[in-house]
Order: structure tokens, then sequence, then C-alpha cells
């Protein structure tokens, strides 16, 4: 093809290109669309012309480029300059799919679109995007495929089951949205990989499936990715068409019910033995988990022989061959009225222990009596609640709605509490939802909401309304319009950041019944204020049941009328310390500040505090690296994974963890929140300035370490490197000889085509008690989360990432054996400072540091099992926490090469002396003190 100017010379295709790039960099889109009109005039074949000059452009993997600016200007021309039907020839199809392969996503279906490369037949495009997926292009191939809508042309293994281990879920979405067959088969996949015997190794052997993200084996990741599909496609049936979804979610919420009643101690026995019965129902393979959990887990032997009698699961004893004279006989099987006697007893029981489980002194009492108490379940109790709204000012509002149990459908509130200065109402939204007269109770609370009358207060009470809003689509409007909202969870913290002494109680401050640290949210903030925290017991419940019990009543009562009693408190309290605005406006007050300098000296200022070269040194007291603890948010990934290199314990978020779990797991652990841009400003106003510190998101990776350890004046020594196992967390690690892990190769490696081929996959399987690692196998580099089964060159990447050679052929070790003195640590460690160093350098690079474990970083408990592979962990009064070591990371030649290994108790990683110790301490050298 040849293209002539306006002279009639012959033009360089590449010249021209040349300079369409330089004026698409510069926008000048009218002269690019003038010298475009004119190519398209004087060439021979404008397509031609048009697919040469999108070959030659820049950038075609840009979303916006020259490229795809050509190409609507071809299309432009095209229609108004023929009338024809547009015919494309085989070569020209071949051509637009050879520049698809190699271009963005969106300019690839524009291609194929244009030259109608999809027509007559579809053999062109379907084998492209084979092609393109047996390449790994799996994008280009799905997003092409989605475009086009003919997912019906590939079945699920093609594209769909790949893209979800590779966690491409942006792309799997809209590709399963426009195929229902598909979704559904994923659906019914992803629910039989529920299956705790589903091998999943097998499956991916018989498919060729050779790669996939870590993540994306886990069980917790299919459930959450299953549960949002069957959410937004609206799939109904969930327990027929998910059943192995429903029981992994029931095991949950029995594990999370038993938890609250044993090791929280937050809720009676009779609370927990009616939400036992509902997340268990018939199902005996949850009964009998249910028996187990209590007996191994709780070591509560006479309550799992009741729930075992109660279900009838014990077995009747085996007859023995005896004399004849002698008339024995196994036990006979329980009728239905034992079992009736049984569940009676049992009642009785929990009954029993719910009264004594608490005293009623140490918790927070209801002011008002039983009589002012109402249940509006019916449109005339509705209207006495609303006459006693109408002249009350301040209302409190709360709502309570009943604990999955293991369902999948979102939770709908049943409760809505309203209190008043002399009476609560519960409103039994569940009773209108049923008898359908909701238009009558929409109606009432639009009133309530959109009222300027009326001052509603809640704690959370955003939470709650958006949960009333699903739950009653006709207020969802009123919902987000709602005027004079107190929110004390909020307003508080506005007020104890302008008038930090207003929750200090000196009457009830050292009369408090319960330690503060074992309260959380509104029980907490009732505590500080008002002396004694709320009890919620009843927190936990089922509030679908009816009638509800009378400790219910009592709790949701109270749960809306301490609301009105914080309110007046606080208010009080602002008033005595002069605040200038009540509660209801606190959050617009700003603090007093001084006057910031004009001129150079701000300047000065301003960049000294933002430079990360020249942090400002603290005044905090010092804290070493072992007892500084944070918790990560998902944006800060690579950061926690560097303070873990430092010994710092870091409890880092997964991709698909809601901001929330970072405040809740900061509360309960005692944690500083590290967080950024919109995510900190979140999570600041539930935890606090103190608690949570904003890192910038300019900051190199070191450099934000620096910032963490500064700002807060943690202290971390070269003992703290590498004390904590990057994966998992954990600070414990076994001492393993050599010998010892050689011979765990040679038993588990036995029927292995290779070694290093076979990703241990059920070790990323919840299978034991220990925490999942994100990834098995992981070089010096951050972003290696990549696990491929069969990589031919898996050898030479472990020689070069995980181990160097030292100079002597015998194995030296890398940290002397300690005695059985009474030596302190502190003594230890110098000798083994002393010792280390008078050895000869075993490290490939001299000028590195040498690696020195902590000793405190030894597990003195723990145990290895060679036969099976395993770390064995004792637990006082319970099973040994059983690790299975990933000895797939460890090649037979380092075991000549290395005396010992280290392995986490906790995940089961190995390490050992390599080069990456001396890397990290040449890259922290600046803040090892």
């Amino acid at each position: 093809m040849t293209m002539w100017d306006d002279n009639g010379s012959l033009l360089d295709i590449l010249s021209v290109a040349s300079n369409l790039n330089k004026l698409w960099e510069k926008q000048s889109i009218s002269t690019l669309n003038q010298i475009l009109s004119r190519i398209f005039e004087k060439s021979e074949s404008c397509s031609d012309a048009c697919l040469q000059l999108i070959e030659a452009a820049k950038n075609k993997k840009k979303p916006k480029s020259v490229a795809n600016h050509i190409l609507d200007c071809f299309l432009t021309y095209r229609n108004t300059h023929s009338s024809q039907p547009y015919l494309v020839s085989s070569n020209v199809k071949e051509q637009v799919l050879e520049l698809a392969a190699v271009s963005h996503n969106n300019l690839a279906v524009k291609l194929i679109k244009s030259f109608s490369v999809d027509q007559p037949n579809l053999d062109l495009v379907t084998n492209h995007i084979r092609a393109s997926c047996a390449k790994g292009n799996l994008n280009s191939a799905m997003a092409i495929t989605t475009a086009l809508n003919i997912q019906s042309e590939f079945s699920i293994l093609e594209m769909a089951v790949p893209a979800f281990l590779q966690n491409k879920l942006n792309l799997l979405d809209p590709y399963l949205e426009g195929n229902s067959q598909d979704l559904d088969e994923m659906i019914a996949l992803l629910d039989k990989w529920m299956n705790p015997e589903f091998n999943i190794v097998l499956f991916c052997s018989e498919h060729k499936i050779m790669s996939a993200k870590s993540e994306a084996l886990q069980a917790s990741f299919q459930d959450k990715v299953l549960t949002r599909w069957i959410k937004k496609f609206n799939k109904l049936n969930v327990k027929e068409l998910c059943p192995n979804l429903c029981r992994r979610h029931s095991m949950n919420s029995l594990r999370y019910v038993l938890y609250r009643y044993y090791v929280e101690e937050a809720a009676s026995l009779e609370n927990t033995e009616e939400l036992i019965k509902k997340a268990i129902g018939e199902d005996t393979w949850l009964q009998q988990q249910l028996v187990d959990l209590i007996r191994d887990s709780y070591s509560d032997f006479s309550m799992a022989e009741e729930w075992e009698k109660f279900y009838n699961l014990y077995q009747a004893p085996t007859l023995v061959a005896v004399d004849d004279d002698e008339d024995w006989c196994a036990e006979p099987q329980p009728n239905a009225s034992t079992l009736i006697n049984l569940s009676s007893s049992l009642s009785n029981k929990l009954n029993f222990s719910s009264v004594e489980a608490a005293p009623v002194q140490q918790f927070h009492k209801l002011k008002l009596s039983a009589n002012c108490i109402h249940l509006v379940e019916d449109g005339a109790s509705l209207h006495a609640c609303q006459k006693a709204i109408k002249n009350s000012f301040l209302v409190g509002i709360d709502a309570e709605w009943t604990f999955s149990c293991g369902s999948i459908s979102s939770q709908r509130v049943a409760v809505l509490q309203l209190a008043v200065t002399n009476a609560v109402y519960l409103v039994d939204v569940k009773y209108f939802i049923e008898q359908k007269d909701i238009d009558l109770l929409c109606s009432f609370i639009v009133d309530l909401l959109i009222s300027r009358n009326h001052v509603k207060v809640g704690f959370g009470l955003r939470e709650d309304l958006n949960k009333l809003a699903e739950t009653l689509p006709l207020i969802e409007q009123a919902v987000k319009s709602c005027v004079r909202i107190v929110d004390l969870h909020v307003a508080t913290r506005h007020a104890v950041r302008l008038y930090p002494s207003i929750l200090v109680d000196p009457v009830h401050s050292a009369t408090t019944s319960l330690n503060l640290k074992k309260q959380t949210g509104l029980s907490k903030l009732v505590q500080q204020v008002l002396g004694h925290p709320l009890d919620k017991s009843e927190q936990i419940s089922d509030w679908e049941r009816r009638p509800l019990r009378p400790s219910q009543i009592k709790y949701a009562a109270l749960d809306a009328y301490c609301l009105l009693e914080l309110y007046e408190k606080l208010s009080e309290n602002l008033q005595k310390l002069g605040a200038s605005k009540d509660l209801e406006n606190i959050i617009y007050q700003k603090p007093a500040t001084k006057e910031t300098p004009r001129g150079r000296g701000r300047g000065r200022e301003m960049k000294t505090t933002t430079c990360a070269a020249n942090f400002l040194r603290v005044t905090k007291p010092e804290i070493r690296a072992s007892d500084f603890r944070v918790v990560c948010d998902n944006m800060l990934q690579g950061l926690g994974r560097q303070l873990r290199c430092c010994g710092i314990d870091s409890y880092i978020l997964s991709n698909h963890d809601a901001h929330d779990v970072a405040a809740k797991v900061a509360t309960r652990e005692n944690r500083v929140i590290l967080s950024s841009g919109s995510a900190y400003d979140y999570l600041v106003g539930q935890v606090g300035e103190s608690r949570c510190l904003n890192i910038p998101n300019t900051l190199k990776a070191k450099e934000q370490v620096a910032f963490v350890t500064n700002n807060f004046n943690v202290k971390v020594s070269q003992l703290d490197i590498f004390s904590r196992c990057q994966m998992c967390n954990s600070g414990q690690y076994l001492l393993v000889h050599s010998q010892e892990m050689l011979k765990v190769i040679s038993i588990q490696g036995v029927g292995l085509r290779r070694p290093f081929v076979c990703v241990p996959w059920e070790s990323l399987r919840e299978q034991t008690a220990t925490v999942i690692p994100p990834e098995i196998y992981e070089s010096d580099e951050e972003d290696g989360d990549i696990l491929f089964m069969d990589d031919p060159d898996s050898d030479k990447k472990y020689e070069k990432h995980w181990f160097a050679h030292t100079r002597d052929d015998q194995p030296q070790p890398l940290v002397k054996q300690m005695n059985n003195s009474n030596n302190s640590t502190e003594s230890t460690t110098k000798h083994m400072l002393t010792s280390t160093a008078s050895e000869k350098p075993r490290m490939a690079v001299k000028s590195k540091a040498q690696y020195l474990i902590n000793p405190l970083s030894l597990s003195n408990n723990s145990a290895l099992d060679v036969e099976n592979g395993t770390i064995l962990t004792p637990v006082n009064g319970k099973q040994d926490i059983v690790t299975p070591i990933l000895w797939q990371q460890v090649p037979k030649p380092v075991c000549k090469q290395v005396a010992e290994f280290f392995c986490c108790i906790q995940c089961g990683k190995v390490y050992w002396e390599g080069n990456h110790f001396g890397n990290v301490m040449e890259k922290y050298q600046h803040i090892i003190r």
C-alpha cells in the first residue's frame, strides 16, 4: 500500500506516523484531523492506510492514544465517503487481529468491530482469543469475549476459572454478567470447592491449570466472592444452590457463638443454646462438629455430652461375646420421650446458668419500670407511640437485627427502639412487614427523620438507619436527607478532642466494676460517662423470635434509653467546661490553634515537617520494636511486610477486608492503625488521632518505615531484624538442623517427579488452626505472589533468591547451642555476638552483616515430627497445634550448605542464612540503634 502527498510524492509511513505522534503529544487535534483526512483521500486503500498508521503509532497499550484517534477518524471518514457495505478480506482480518494482540483492550475490541472480524463467523476471533489465553494474555481475551458477547463459545475452564484463580474479578464479573449459564456453573464449582474434602491440587492438575494467586486458593476468598455473586445477581434458593457455602457459614457462626460464650463470657447460656439450634438446624454434620468443638476446644465434657444426647449422636456400644450365663446387651436407644426430657433438662440448665452468669449490680441499670416499656405491633400502638414522640424534644434511636446464624441473605431490622424521657417503644418491624402494613410504619419513620422539632440521638446511628433503609426501601430517601442527627460515637470523639476531661467522672472512676479494656462501643462509652457498662449478653441474639424473651426486651429498652442519659450527662459536662457549642453542633467547633508564622519562616517550617529525609525527633518514650503493635490498612500491605522485617508486630489487612476491620482489630488487640488518604479520615474518627497514623503515600517503603519508627520513637536493634515471620507475623521459630530437614525432604518428597514441582496447595486451605500464609513462594521481590505448579526454572530461581553457598563444605551453625546455665538473656546474647563474630564469614558478600537470630524468637515448646513433616505446638488443655513445614521451599543442595533452618511454628515457612539479611540491614541502617 502506498500513500501520496498533495504534490504526488510518495510518503514514508514511519515519518508520517512520527508526525502524528508529535501532534498528538501537543494535542493539536484539528491539525491532526486535517492530515488524516488528506491521507485517507490520497491513499489507494484507506483501510490499509489506517492499519499501517495504527501499527506505527506509539503507546497502543494506553487507554487513550493516537492509535485510538486514528481509528476514530477512519470510521468517520468511511461513514461520510462510502454508502456501500464495507467488505474486509481475510488478510485484513488477520492483520487486524495481529494489531489487537498488541493493543489496549478497548482498541482491540474497537478494531475487531470496525473491521467486522467476527463476521460472518467467529472462527478467526475465537482462535485469536484461545491463542491469547495460551500466551497468558487473559485480560485481552476476556475483554474481547465480553465486548462481543460470545461467552457461550468458551467453557468456564478456558477463561472463567483461570481468571478467578488469578484474581481478575474486575474482568470476571462483567464476563459472567452476560452469561447466566457460565455464572451458574461457576457458582456450582466454587461451592464444590467449599467442601473440605475437595482436592484442588488434583482438579488443577487434571485441567492443566498451571498458575494461580495464593489468595484465590483460600476458602475465605472463595467464600467472599461466591457470597457477593449470590447477592449481586440475586440468586434464590441459596441452600439448594450452595449447600457447602451455607454449611461453612453456619460453622463460622457456630464457632463465634461458642467463642462469645466461653472466651468473651459475653452471652448467656440460654441465648447460646438458642443461636446454636438456629445455626445447626437438621444438619447432622454440624451437630457432630458442635459436640467436637465443645469437647475438644473448650474441654466442657458435660455440656458436650448433653448436646450429644440431645441430637442423639452417641452410638450404642457393640455387643461383646461373653459366657452364656451372663446377660450382657447394648444400651438401648433413647425414645422420643427421653429426648424431650433431655431437652428440658438442658434448657433448665441453661436458664439456671444464665441467671448467675453476671451479677446485675455490675452493669448499668434501666431506670424505667416494666410498665414504661411498650411493644408496638399494630396500628393503635403505633399511633400512641407517635403521639408520645410528638411531645418529646429528644428521641433515642436504636435498631436490632438477627445474628446471621449462617444465612447468606442480608440481615433485616427486626426491632426498632425509640426512647423518650419517660418511656421506651419497641417497634416490631418484623410484624409490620409480615402483615404487609409497611406504608403506615414508613410514613411514621419518615416524619420522624425529617422533623426539625426532634433531636435524634444514637450510637453508630448511620449504620442503624442504613440497615433500616435496606429493610424498608420506602424510607431510603428520608434516611439520606434526615436532619438534627446526633451520633454519640462521632460527637463524643470531637468533644474529647476539644475537652479531654469531658469523660472523667470522679465519682465512678474508682468504683468501676469491670475492666474498661474489656468494653467496646456503646458499652464502653456508658462506662466512661455513667460509671457502669451495659450488659451485652443479648446483643447477639435471635431478634426475629416471637415473643421476645424478657431479657431481650429489657436489653433493647436499655440500649435506647441510655442514649438519652448519655446525651444529658455529656451536655452537662460541656456546660461545666464552658463549651461554646452544644453536643449537637460540637463537630463544627474548631480547636484553638496558634497562629501560623508567615513569610519565609513558614515555608521552611513546612518543608522540615514534610521532608522524608529530615524527620523530626519526637519526645515520646522509647518503645522496643518487639513491644510495638500495628495494624496496616490494605493499602499499606508492603509497609506491613517491611515492618515485620524490623521485628514489629504487624497485622496486615487483606485486599478484601473492609476498613472497619482495622478499627476492630486495633481496639481488640490495642494496636496502632497505619493508613493513608480517605481511609485514614474514616478510621481516625473511630479510634482517635493518638491511635491512628496517616502515612504519606509519596514516601518510599524504607522512608515509610522510618516515618513510623520516628513518630512513635520505636527502637529497632539488629536482633529485631527477621525476628518475626514475614508471612504470618509469628514471632516464634523452631530450630531444625540440616540432617533433620534433609530427612523431612526425603520422606515427604517420595513419589514426586522432580523437586519443587508441586506447590503445597493444601497448606493454603483452612484445615488447621494455624494462620494461613498469603503466599508460599516468595523471593526478595515483594510482588512474587503467583504460584507456578510446574516451573522449569525453579531450581535456578531458588539458587538465585533463596540461598548463598558458603565457603566451607561442612555446615556451620548460625547460632551456638545455648547451655542450660542460669545466665540472663542479655549475657547469652553477648556470648552469641562474640562467638559468631569470631568465626569465618559465611555470607556470599563479605560486606554484608552477619545473621543473628534473636534467642527470644526460638520456641522451647514446639517439637519436630520428622515422619509427617510437621511442627507440634502444645496448648494447655487442648490438642497440639499441627503445622505442616513448607519443606518444598528447601532444595536438597541447601541442606549441605546450611547447618540450621528456622521454621515458623505458625505457618511453616522455612528461613535460613542468606544475602537477604545483609540487604535488609543495609536498607534500614538509618533506623537501627
